[in-house]
């Protein structure tokens, strides 16, 4: 038998796991860019993902306050406000940011998503916006 994940269910689990209000002991999180030329799948873990290196990256701390919980098109979504990344030229390594992906403290990769099209940065002040964004249930779309 498969397991049926509700939506209210999913609202839950998003608001206990991406709380709007510090609890005591908050959960860290961390938005990171990636540079795989390969394609993520659910199998990957942390170790998998080759992240952006050079060019005055660094991984982003996500505020555990930032996260709202709410419905787009009746499917429950936990995001984050837009995370800003800033660049002093181009990445060392491998040239292109391919997606983003969100890192827990404990170094587990939480969810990650594919940029539509890869971005490079190339000049010292370049930017990348990104709003993290987590759909827990297919949901049924209104």
């Amino acid at each position: 038998m498969a397991i049926l994940l509700h939506d209210c269910g999913a609202r839950a689990m998003l608001k206990d796991y991406f709380p709007n209000t510090p609890p005591v002991n908050p959960k860290t999180y961390y938005l990171c860019l990636y540079t795989n030329t390969t394609a993520i799948n659910d199998t990957h873990t942390a170790m998998d993902m080759r992240e952006a290196y050079g060019g005055g990256y660094h991984r982003i701390n996500l505020a555990v306050n930032n996260w709202q919980v709410s419905d787009t098109g009746a499917i429950p979504e936990a995001e984050n406000i837009q995370q800003l990344f800033t660049f002093t030229g181009p990445l060392t390594d491998y040239p292109d940011v391919r997606g983003y992906y969100v890192l827990d403290a404990d170094g587990t990769l939480i969810f990650s998503e594919p940029e539509e099209t890869p971005y490079t940065p190339v000049n010292n002040g370049d930017t990348l916006a990104i709003t993290p964004a987590f759909m827990l249930s297919k949901g049924t779309p209104s």
